[in-house]
Order: structure tokens, then sequence, then C-alpha cells
């Protein structure tokens, strides 16, 4: 089974989470985009785009990349895993 991810949770993250996020960037499978969706923030500043398509034989996988004081791992995974969609 492939995942897509919904772009409002990342949004509604970031800007719940910004002050303690000094970096973030990632690759996002997208629901409905046939492009692979790439995005990075720093602090409050957020920014993404769709990149080129998925390969026909390459898996929609999300990457993501944290880095900031006082995260919770734990949370943000089930946060995140929480949105992802067949």
């Amino acid at each position: 089974m492939t995942y897509s991810f919904t772009i409002p949770i990342l949004y509604f993250f970031f800007f719940q989470q910004g002050v303690n996020i000094y970096r973030m960037k990632g690759v996002l499978a997208v629901k409905g985009l046939s492009d692979k969706y790439a995005f990075q923030g720093v602090h409050m500043m957020l920014e993404g785009a769709p990149l080129e398509p998925w390969g026909p034989d390459q898996p929609r996988t999300n990457k993501l990349v944290f880095i900031g004081r006082k995260l919770d791992r734990a949370a943000l995974e089930a946060g995140f895993e929480a949105c992802l969609v067949a």
C-alpha cells in the first residue's frame, strides 16, 4: 500500500511548534498530486512547491527532517502518521 500526505497538517504543526523548530525540510507524497512536494522551513517561515513527478516504479514515500529544541519525537511521529491516507 502506498500512502499520501495531506498538506494542511504540515502548516498547522509548523505554526503551532514553529518557535521550537530551527529547521525542517522534506519531500512528501501528497494525495491528488502526481509530483513530489518539497518543503523547507526556518523558524516561523515555511515554503513548499511541487517538484518533478514520481517515477512509475518509484515508491511514494514521505521523508521529513526536523531540527529544533524540545521536540517530542513520539508526538511528531504520531501526528504525522495520523495524516497518512491510502
